[in-house]
């Protein structure tokens, strides 16, 4: 279960892959998480519709947008974002994107005063198949290049730098088609202690302070 912190200037957002939520929400929305992030983005929440009044966080003082739900005959695995009112601005909104919604790739626009900031939330189910999984990063490129302005990729994408992914081809491919549309890794590092890979990632098109995998 990964946990990882990103600080930008007095920004500080909080992601976590939580492999379903329902069931861990009270210890989550009592932690020390709340006060000390901004933002949370959540993926794999296990979400469904009628759980759209479950999320909880408005006694905490944060607001929370459903960005996806999990669903059958999808590699959705439901994703959330919840922000702090004590930001002080006007609600997220989720931008269309001009990609196939079988795939869990969200993008959401968060009006600072400077300047808007777009947060896509992706993850990669590690069901695809090679095909699947090319169109995946695809889709992925176009919601990138589609956008103009500061750019935060965030999630569980389930590739591994020196994983083969066909024969004499490592799936770097794919880290450097994100590159490719103008994004750089912001972290480089294990993820995931079982494994001791990296699976999770943050990219972006401008300047992070740090990013910190959390226990």
């Amino acid at each position: 279960m990964n946990k990882m912190m990103i600080k930008e200037e007095k920004l500080s957002i909080f992601y976590q892959n939580c492999n379903g939520f329902l069931g861990k929400r009270t210890e989550f929305l009592n932690s020390s998480i709340l006060q000390n992030h901004n933002i949370i983005i959540l993926q794999e929440t296990n979400l469904k519709k009628k759980h759209s009044l479950v999320d909880d966080f408005s006694y905490q003082n944060f607001s929370s947008l459903i960005l996806s739900h999990a669903e059958t005959g999808t590699f959705c695995r439901g994703s959330l974002i919840a922000y702090n009112n004590n930001l002080a601005i006007p609600p997220p909104e989720i931008v269309k994107l001009n990609i196939p919604q079988i795939y869990e790739i969200r993008c959401v626009r968060i009006m600072f005063p400077a300047e808007p900031v777009f947060f896509i939330s992706a993850y990669r189910s590690p069901s695809m198949n090679k095909i699947q999984q090319d169109e995946f990063f695809t889709a992925l490129q176009i919601a990138i290049t589609a956008i103009a302005g500061k750019v935060f990729l965030i999630g569980d994408l389930n590739i591994c730098a020196d994983r083969y992914y066909a024969s004499g081809i490592t799936e770097d491919i794919f880290i450097e088609r994100l590159t490719d549309c103008g994004l750089k890794n912001r972290f480089e590092g294990v993820t995931r202690d079982v494994s001791g890979r990296q699976l999770d990632y943050v990219f972006s098109n401008f300047d992070v302070i740090r990013v910190v995998v959390l226990g």
